[in-house]
C-alpha cells in the first residue's frame, strides 16, 4: 500500500505546487480543477495495474463500478469533448441531452459505489452512511445546489479511512475526495 499512498501524496503536492506557482505569478490561488477528471482516470488505471490480480479474479470487482463512474464523470467534462469536437460542435453538444445522461449515469454509479463498497468492505453504519451520501449526491443534481456534488466523495473517503481499510484502492477514494475539495474551494472563491 506504500506506493498508493505515495502516489496520492505526489499528485496532491504537484497540484499544490502548481497552485502556488500561479499564486506567485498572478496573485491568485487556483487549482487546475478542469483536469481533475483526467487525473482520476489516469491514477485509477495505475491502481488497476497494481491490483491486476485482484481485478482479474474479481476479488475487488466493485472497482469496475467505481471506474465506470469515473469514466462517466470524465464524459461530462467539456475539455474531454474538446479533443474531438471544434468549438461550434462542442457548444452544440454541451446543450444536448447526452451531457445530462452522463451526469445521471455518474450519479447512479456513484450511489452504487457507496453501497457496494461499504458492504464489500464490511464498514460500520454502511446503510445509514450510504443513504446519507446518496442524498447529498442527489441534492447536488439541482442547479441551485450543484456544489453538493463535491461533498459526497470527500465524506465517503473520510468514512472509509476512519475504519482503517486494508484495501489499497481506498487511497483512490482519498484522492477523489481531495480533488473534489480542491474543486469546491475554487468554486467557492469564484462564486
Amino acid at each position: 500500500m506504500f506506493r498508493e499512498k505515495r502516489t496520492v501524496v505526489v499528485v496532491v503536492l504537484t497540484l499544490f505546487i502548481y497552485a502556488l506557482n500561479v499564486f506567485l505569478e498572478h496573485n491568485y490561488f487556483v487549482f487546475p480543477f478542469p483536469i481533475f477528471d483526467f487525473v482520476l482516470v489516469i491514477i485509477s488505471l495505475q491502481f488497476a495495474i497494481w491490483n491486476i490480480k485482484d481485478l482479474i479474479t474479481f476479488r475487488k470487482w466493485y472497482f469496475y463500478i467505481y471506474a465506470s463512474s469515473l469514466i462517466l464523470k470524465l464524459l461530462t467534462n467539456p475539455i474531454f469533448w474538446g479533443f474531438f469536437l471544434n468549438e461550434i460542435e462542442l457548444e452544440t453538444f454541451i446543450q444536448t441531452q447526452w451531457m445530462d445522461y452522463f451526469k445521471i449515469g455518474f450519479t447512479l454509479t456513484s450511489i452504487l459505489v457507496f453501497f457496494i463498497w461499504s458492504f464489500i468492505e464490511k464498514l460500520k453504519f454502511k446503510i445509514i452512511i450510504s443513504v446519507f451520501l446518496s442524498a447529498i449526491l442527489l441534492l447536488g443534481s439541482f442547479e441551485a445546489s450543484y456544489w453538493f456534488n463535491y461533498l459526497s466523495f470527500p465524506f465517503f473517503a473520510i468514512f472509509v479511512v476512519l475504519q482503517k481499510p486494508k484495501n489499497s484502492l481506498s487511497y483512490l477514494l482519498v484522492l477523489h475526495g481531495i480533488l473534489d475539495l480542491m474543486t469546491l474551494s475554487i468554486l467557492g472563491i469564484v462564486h
